[in-house]
C-alpha cells in the first residue's frame, strides 16, 4: 500500500514538475520577444520624441520669417545674382548718370574671375559733370543692385572756371553661383547673427534704378501672316 502511494505521489510529482518546465520554457521563449518588442517600441517613441521636438523648432524658425520673405528673396537674387550682371549693372549706371545729371564714356566690361565661391566683373568708364554731381554719383554707386565695390580712380582734368569735373573709374561686381548642395532637412535653422543680418538687410536695401518688364504680348489678330500665300502654294502643289 505505501509502495503504490509513492508511486502515486512520485507521479504527481512528475505532473507538476513537467507543468513546470513547460510553463518556464513558454516564459523565456514569448518573453524575450516581448522584451524586444518593448525596446523597439520605447526607442521608436524616444525617436519620434526627437523629431517632435525638432519639428517644433523648425516651425518657430519659419514662424520667425516675416510675411514679406518672397519680396525679400527676390531682392536678394537681384542684389547678389547667380550669373554675371554687367549688364544690368550698366542700365543701373545709365539710369544713376541721368539721375545725378553726369556723363558716361569709355564703357569697357571685363569678363568674371572666380575668387573662391565668389566671382567678380569689372567695368571700368569715365564719368564727366559738375564736381558735386559726380561725387553724388560715386556715392550712389554703392547704394544700388548689384553688389558692387569701387575700384581705382584717376583724375584727369578739373576746369575751375566752368566746375566741369572728369575722371576714370572702375566698379567691381560680385556674385556667385547657386549651392549644388542644399543643406541637410533635418537639421534646425539658426537664427542669423547680428553681423549677418547687417549683410541681408544691406543687400534688401540696394535700390533698382531699372525695372524691364519681360511680359510676354499678346497676340494681334490684324497682323498679316507673311507666310500664308507660301502655305496655300505649297498645298496647291501637293494637290
Amino acid at each position: 500500500m505505501d509502495s503504490a502511494r509513492v508511486k502515486r505521489d512520485s507521479k504527481m510529482y512528475f505532473i507538476f514538475i513537467l507543468i513546470f518546465i513547460v510553463i518556464a520554457y513558454l516564459f523565456y521563449s514569448t518573453g524575450g520577444k516581448f522584451y524586444t518588442s518593448i525596446s523597439k517600441t520605447l526607442k521608436e517613441t524616444k525617436e519620434i520624441s526627437t523629431d517632435v521636438v525638432s519639428l517644433e523648432a523648425k516651425i518657430s524658425s519659419l514662424k520667425s520669417i516675416k510675411d514679406n520673405a518672397v519680396t525679400d528673396i527676390n531682392a536678394l537674387n537681384v542684389s547678389f545674382q547667380s550669373e554675371d550682371p554687367s549688364l544690368f549693372m550698366y542700365s543701373q549706371m545709365r539710369e544713376l548718370s541721368l539721375k545725378n545729371t553726369v556723363e558716361l564714356t569709355g564703357i569697357t566690361f571685363s569678363p568674371g574671375t572666380a575668387l573662391g565661391d565668389v566671382s567678380v566683373s569689372v567695368i571700368s568708364f569715365s564719368i564727366k559733370g559738375i564736381k558735386e554731381n559726380v561725387f553724388n554719383f560715386i556715392s550712389d554707386l554703392s547704394k544700388i543692385a548689384p553688389l558692387s565695390g569701387l575700384g581705382a580712380m584717376v583724375f584727369s582734368k578739373y576746369a575751375e572756371a566752368g566746375g566741369v569735373f572728369e575722371l576714370s573709374m572702375s566698379v567691381d561686381i560680385y556674385y556667385s553661383p547657386f549651392p549644388k548642395v542644399l543643406p541637410d532637412t533635418n537639421k534646425v535653422i539658426n537664427s542669423l547673427t547680428t553681423e549677418e543680418k547687417d549683410i541681408y538687410e544691406n543687400l534688401i536695401n540696394l535700390e533698382v534704378m531699372s525695372k524691364a518688364n519681360f511680359k510676354a504680348q499678346e497676340p494681334n489678330d490684324n497682323i498679316d501672316n507673311p507666310f500664308e500665300d507660301t502655305v496655300i502654294n505649297s498645298e496647291i502643289i501637293k494637290e
